[in-house]
């Protein structure tokens, strides 16, 4: 009867032990889930940022061809032809 009752109370403790570490590994998962969320959220906004840097180069490209097309007309009405 005391080999039981020590079992019982080895089987309780253990029970208890897996219990803690099952609530510790799903706090671990909820930061590993938020931190996962963050790193997508910053990852889309970095993206944003490339896509209006590269948008912010195309212009400034079509500024600088149309300010050099600008300049050589006005040369050549000048008559300094470049």
């Amino acid at each position: 009867m005391h080999k039981s009752s020590e079992l019982t109370t080895q089987g309780t403790i253990a029970t208890t032990d897996t219990l803690a570490a099952l609530v510790s590994i799903g706090e671990r998962i909820g930061l590993l889930t938020d931190m996962n969320t963050q790193v997508a959220t910053a990852t889309e906004q970095q993206s944003t940022v490339v896509n209006e840097i590269n948008q912010n180069n195309v212009d400034i490209n079509g500024i600088t061809l149309c300010t050099a097309d600008t300049a050589e007309g006005l040369a050549w009405r000048h008559g300094w032809g470049v």
